[in-house]
């Protein structure tokens, strides 16, 4: 590997930190100082890409004092052009730093990586620059119950799997979905004299189809006789929206721009998803309170 503006002093933590981003995020093929894409005119000391095409860029550099000021362009340049990137800089390890400066790093959304041949440790996760600035959440407007695993979403979401981030608060619609089906039944909460369908028939509202379940209530639940006003037929419409997305999962994308398309699309539906999750949660208060 030939560096031509990386200092000598700083080429074994350049070749620590290589190793390092290959065995941790499995990147066989490495770039040494060149442009990331053809819209950045920057090129990072070592870039490269994971099997799903996300770039991970590696900076190397004797401190992180005024990383603000240096990396502020190129990470601009990124975000504009929605390119999947993750940055990190690596200085030697045993560097010392101040919390401030760390605190910057992870402002920016960069990685921090202490980088040696025996032992590299990764001080800071770096975010997934196109994915961190979605909307904030407001967590306090959540139960008690459901912050820890919403937490776990939005960190999923931004640091290592968007689609993963997503299929959390999935989930935990579903769960909500689950438990008003079978309080309508048990509750006596279904619309009088509708013969019910021969797919509803023995459903199993515990690990049948998701998507079944909530046609199930679309056609069949009286919010009326509920007191749940909210939990209507437009609500269960845009959570059954969900269900297909949910399946989406396993359709890796082949390339860098089908990659970016993806992930504008995952951004709209990750915030969707917080939306549609807080309005279910209120929604269904008469029938099932979460604290």
């Amino acid at each position: 590997m030939n560096f031509h503006f990386l200092s000598e002093n700083l080429h074994d933590t350049a070749l620590a930190s290589k190793s390092f981003i290959k065995n941790r995020f499995g990147i066989s093929k490495f770039n040494v100082e060149q442009s990331i894409h053809k819209s950045i005119g920057y090129g990072p000391t070592i870039h490269g890409k994971t099997k799903e095409n996300y770039i991970f860029c590696i900076e190397v550099r004797e401190n992180i004092n005024r990383i603000h000021v240096a990396f502020n362009e190129f990470i601009s340049e990124c975000m504009r052009n929605c390119l999947p990137v993750k940055i990190i800089i690596a200085i030697p390890k045993g560097v010392k730093y101040s919390s401030k400066e760390l605190k910057n790093i992870k402002k920016l959304g960069l990685g921090l990586l202490e980088a040696d041949k025996q032992d590299s440790y990764l001080a800071e996760i770096p975010t997934n620059l196109h994915l961190s600035h979605v909307r904030p959440i407001e967590f306090n407007k959540y139960p008690i119950y459901f912050r820890e695993k919403l937490h776990e979403a939005d960190s999923t979401f931004k640091n290592t799997s968007p689609v993963k981030g997503c299929l959390i608060i999935y989930e935990e619609i579903e769960y909500i979905s689950r438990i008003i089906a079978e309080e309508a039944i048990k509750k006596d909460f279904l619309k009088k004299n509708i013969k019910l369908p021969k797919k509803f028939k023995n459903l199993n509202f515990k690990i049948g189809s998701w998507a079944i379940i909530i046609q199930f209530l679309m056609g069949h639940f009286d919010y009326k006789k509920a007191k749940c006003p909210q939990l209507n037929t437009s609500l269960l419409a845009r959570i059954l929206g969900l269900t297909s997305h949910r399946n989406d999962a396993g359709h890796k994308p082949q390339s860098l721009e089908k990659l970016k398309e993806r992930d504008i699309q995952l951004r709209t539906r990750y915030e969707t998803s917080f939306d549609i999750l807080l309005e279910l949660i209120n929604a269904c208060k008469p029938i099932k309170r979460f604290s």
